[in-house]
């Protein structure tokens, strides 16, 4: 399967559609250049919307500049707003594959804020193959609280907001953005709030928040067996102190950051710092193999022969096997094989 071709920098990237389950479609974006980004939006969505517009546009156009960002519009949401909305848990993890498999991405790493935790620690624990990374912001694998989750929203809260967001969009989007949002700006959560229905029509975001809040991932975190960064801000609601120390001591390898604050979504209160602690655990062996090493490993990651790197590259062949040497020597391995799969693990190709 060949890949869609990117947009680069700040140009918007093509709005695709992929047929899934039950003759429905999902749109679907991949914009940039570098590491598979998969990012799960907190709430809901509107690819071109989120490319362009305010914060949202902003922190999106600036992941693109590391990373090829994908993107999507679940059925009944954004630009995949005309399709019947399914927001079943196992709707939404076959929806998922279907968009990785559509990006033409083996692994990817996996960007979830908000409402979108639960979500993506399944599918980095049912789909090991598919996840080479997980960063979560200000979430948590669920949010409603029970006997071994105290620390949750109150149970008949989800209950409360969706049957607002039915009744009142103003008022339900901006009850939501006060909840995802807590200590931000007033002008920025009044731009949220806006924001939220440019993206959806109530019935879907009621549907998409109640059924969200109704996911619980606790019992597979130890099945999550790739390496996780949990950034929170400190005065978060949907992700305390006490549910991120629970998530760090379950989750296999995870380690935790927390940062001054209270949003749940990364656009808000310096994202500059959230994309510096993502780009630099996405990317553990930056700096590790040279520009040279890094197109060479990539030609060899297709399957290229060192002669036909060599043709590529305009370099001699035996020049290409010594580049080959050299990478085997910094990531540690003995064989070109092991080399691809290392250099994929640190996302460096």
């Amino acid at each position: 399967m060949s890949r869609p071709t990117g947009a680069r920098g700040g140009e918007a990237p093509l709005v695709r559609r992929r047929l899934v389950e039950g003759g429905r479609h999902i749109s679907w974006t991949a914009g940039g250049e570098g590491p598979a980004l998969l990012v799960l939006s907190g709430w809901v969505s509107h690819l071109s919307v989120d490319w362009s517009v305010g914060p949202v546009g902003d922190f999106h156009r600036s992941l693109a500049e590391s990373f090829r960002v994908i993107r999507y519009d679940p059925p009944g949401v954004g630009m995949s707003a005309e399709e019947e909305p399914d927001f079943s848990r196992e709707r939404q993890l076959a929806d998922l594959v279907a968009v990785v498999d559509a990006c033409a991405e083996e692994r990817v790493i996996v960007l979830a804020s908000g409402l979108a935790g639960p979500l993506a620690l399944l599918f980095a624990s049912r789909y090991p193959d598919r996840v080479s990374r997980l960063v979560l912001f200000g979430t948590a694998p669920s949010f409603t609280a029970d006997r071994d989750h105290p620390d949750g929203l109150a149970n008949d809260l989800p209950g409360a907001v969706e049957r607002l967001v039915r009744a009142d969009w103003h008022l339900g989007s901006r009850l939501v953005a006060e909840l995802l949002l807590p200590g931000t700006r007033p002008d920025e959560v009044r731009w949220y709030a806006d924001y939220q229905r440019m993206c959806a029509q109530p019935e879907a975001a009621a549907a998409l928040f109640l059924d969200s809040c109704a996911l619980n991932a606790w019992s597979e975190l130890a099945e999550v067996a790739v390496p996780t960064l949990l950034l929170r801000r400190e005065d978060s609601y949907l992700c305390p102190a006490a549910v991120a120390r629970r998530m760090v001591e379950a989750l296999p390898e995870a380690v935790s950051r927390t940062l001054p604050g209270g949003a749940s979504l990364p656009y808000f209160t310096d994202p500059e710092t959230v994309l510096a602690e993502l780009a630099a655990f996405a990317n553990p062996g930056r700096g590790l193999l040279t520009d040279r090493e890094l197109a060479v490993i990539g030609r060899a990651r297709d399957g290229l022969s060192n002669r036909a790197i060599a043709r590529i590259l305009g370099i001699s062949e035996h020049t290409a096997a010594r580049h080959l040497a050299n990478i085997n020597v910094k990531l540690g391995v003995n064989s070109r094989g092991m080399a691809v799969a290392r250099a994929m693990e640190l996302a460096l190709i």
